[in-house]
């Protein structure tokens, strides 16, 4: 029945991290695949760092249980691009999760 409603694809990023062989590391994000999603926007805010506005934007995503998703990865959805905060099985009954994300925007 849910999945009638996850109308989008989301691809999953997770982050990385690789020695740069000098005591450090770099980041990156490798592809997880993808998932169908449903998307709904929830809040909204604004700030300013180093003279800079920033806006951030909150979602809510829906997605299957079977998703593999986790705090720190990056939804893209078109566009769109979303840092994974919280991944919640509200049901706790392998039907669907609720991923809380947010998306940065900057002033151009």
């Amino acid at each position: 029945m849910v999945r009638n409603l996850l109308n989008k694809t989301a691809s999953i990023f997770r982050k990385t991290r690789t020695s740069d062989g000098q005591g450090g590391f770099t980041e990156s994000y490798i592809s997880q695949g993808s998932c169908l999603v449903r998307v709904s926007p929830n809040s909204g805010s604004e700030s300013e760092t180093a003279s800079l506005e920033n806006r951030e934007v909150g979602y809510t995503v829906y997605a299957l249980t079977t998703a593999d998703v986790e705090r720190g990865d990056r939804l893209v959805i078109g566009d769109l691009s979303l840092e994974v905060l919280s991944v919640i099985e509200p049901s706790l009954m392998a039907h669907h999760y609720e991923i809380e994300c947010i998306e940065w925007q900057k002033e151009v």
